[in-house]
């Protein structure tokens, strides 16, 4: 791993643990083991770290839940089911093993709060939280396009406003989720059924 991709991944890991805007340089090269110079020979600011920290470690879950799935020979619901315990951190198809992003393993809970922060705390940068939504809305309407193809699920469907349907339906999962003690499974098995009643 390069020196550039070090302090990303350094300032992710200790993002997880104090929030963005605890972190400072000093932590982020000791982590790296590194001259505050090298840091700012990769990067300008702080601030400039997070653009690509977002970058990376909000669409590399996307796309990797999109790959993850897409070419899988089950059906619409089943890739729902993977795609919303993905979102709570759990892999389904590698035994229910929790999520792990460049060989770490994270805590989906802690991801989520941090991003958090940096969405409310940070608003220069939520134009690339909104480019995530919009891809994973279209992620979601592929699946559904491809249910219609399938006759999986009614043809009258309208994609769109369906993908909205399910996503909501995982952001609310993933919310509960995380201020409750309701069990993921209880959650995620709600929904998929009522989105199943919907589709069919």
């Amino acid at each position: 791993m390069n020196t550039k991709d070090r302090i990303i991944e350094a300032t992710f890991l200790l993002s997880l643990e104090y929030g963005y805007n605890n972190v400072s340089i000093k932590q982020i090269k000791n982590k790296c083991n590194i001259a505050a110079s090298s840091i700012y020979h990769h990067f300008e600011n702080k601030d400039e770290i997070l653009s690509y920290l977002v970058d990376k470690y909000i669409m590399s879950i996307i796309d990797y839940e999109r790959d993850h799935t897409k070419d899988l020979d089950v059906s619409l619901m089943k890739k729902l089911e993977i795609n919303f315990y993905y979102a709570i951190g759990i892999d389904l198809l590698n035994n229910k093993k929790p999520l792990i992003i460049e060989g770490n393993h994270i805590n989906t809970k802690k991801y989520y709060l941090m991003f958090t922060g940096i969405y409310h705390q940070n608003p220069e940068y939520r134009n690339l939280f909104s480019e995530a939504i919009e891809d994973i809305l279209n992620f979601f309407k592929e699946l559904i396009e491809e249910g219609k193809d399938k006759k999986e699920i009614r043809e009258d469907i309208n994609s769109e406003k369906m993908s909205l349907f399910i996503y909501s339906n995982m952001r609310g999962t993933i919310e509960i989720w995380l201020n409750s003690d309701y069990e993921p499974e209880t959650l995620i098995d709600s929904n998929l059924e009522l989105i199943e009643k919907i589709l069919q």
